[in-house]
């Protein structure tokens, strides 16, 4: 059974792909998610982005669905 369950975890200061599959540096095990689902990504001033990967759910952040 799958939960929305929310899991914490400090953003390194690397891009971080999260997805289901084994390579990605934050898997994801629900079928919910693309194998290779997004890359947060660090910014010069210190922030993060997140790039959806093509998924095919969507990508979401803060209740919003991002592009690109």
């Amino acid at each position: 059974e799958e939960t929305d369950e929310v899991v914490e975890r400090p953003l390194a200061p690397v891009a971080m792909t999260l997805g289901r599959d084994a390579e990605c540096s934050i898997r994801i095990d629900s079928l919910k998610a693309s194998r290779r689902h997004c890359r947060i990504e660090p910014t010069a001033d210190g922030g993060h982005v997140v790039v959806d990967l093509g998924s095919t759910n969507g990508t979401w952040v803060n209740g919003r669905r991002i592009t690109g």
